[in-house]
């Protein structure tokens, strides 16, 4: 039932965040009130708050998301990449959900990342990038996230991933099951966040039905 709720809560949340909270936001910030002219410009600053709700990240400090957004959307930057490079500024690290309130890193293993790499599709203009994976490995990816994060961790405990591109898509891949379980970059991490990283432990996918690990 919680892991539902935690669904709906989240979901709502980014439903709050339409087109006249954000100019309302824009308008705070009264170097950017230009922008609010442009209706693609304020949908997209829409959807790039929706993408950081989605996953608790604060709205604070809103010009420095702003201005990230701004100048990354003038290089035509796919959304995603957007949220992605919000969240590794330096002012924002330290809030990001694992940061905040985890007591434990979980790395993924070598092979469960290049396996979700090789997943990821994009178009030939290299944006929209989608996770393709098929529901055996699928499955079997979400068993053993299921095995590690519910029966061999401490109680609070954030994944970690190498590559950051595929960071959000790890995230998507385990948020219907484990909404409040955050995802990290490396490079997300804060000084001293090493000492955090669970020893010896890493998540592999395990065969299986999913009901074998609840």
């Amino acid at each position: 039932m919680w892991r539902h709720f935690g669904v709906f809560v989240r979901k709502n949340m980014r439903d709050l965040i339409g087109h006249e909270t954000a100019r309302t936001l824009v308008n705070s910030m009264k170097s950017y009130t230009r922008v609010v002219e442009s209706p693609d410009c304020l949908t997209d600053f829409v959807q790039v708050l929706r993408g950081l709700i989605r996953e608790g990240v604060y709205l604070q400090p809103l010009e420095v998301i702003f201005d990230t957004f701004v100048r990354l959307r003038d290089e035509d930057i796919d959304l995603t990449d957007v949220v992605e490079r919000i969240r590794n500024r330096p002012e924002i690290i330290p809030s990001l959900p694992g940061n905040r309130n985890a007591d434990a890193l979980l790395k993924l293993s070598k092979s469960f990342e290049a396996s979700l790499a090789a997943a990821i599709v994009r178009d030939p203009d290299n944006k929209h990038p989608v996770l393709a994976i098929e529901p055996v490995p699928c499955q079997e990816a979400l068993n053993g996230v299921r095995h590690e994060v519910l029966h061999k961790t401490p109680a609070s405990v954030a994944l970690l991933v190498e590559d950051p591109d595929i960071r959000p898509f790890v995230r998507r891949l385990v948020e219907l099951e484990l909404p409040g379980l955050p995802v990290l970059s490396r490079r997300e991490l804060p000084a001293g966040a090493e000492a955090r990283i669970l020893a010896g432990r890493e998540v592999i996918p395990l065969p299986g039905p999913a009901s074998a690990y609840a």
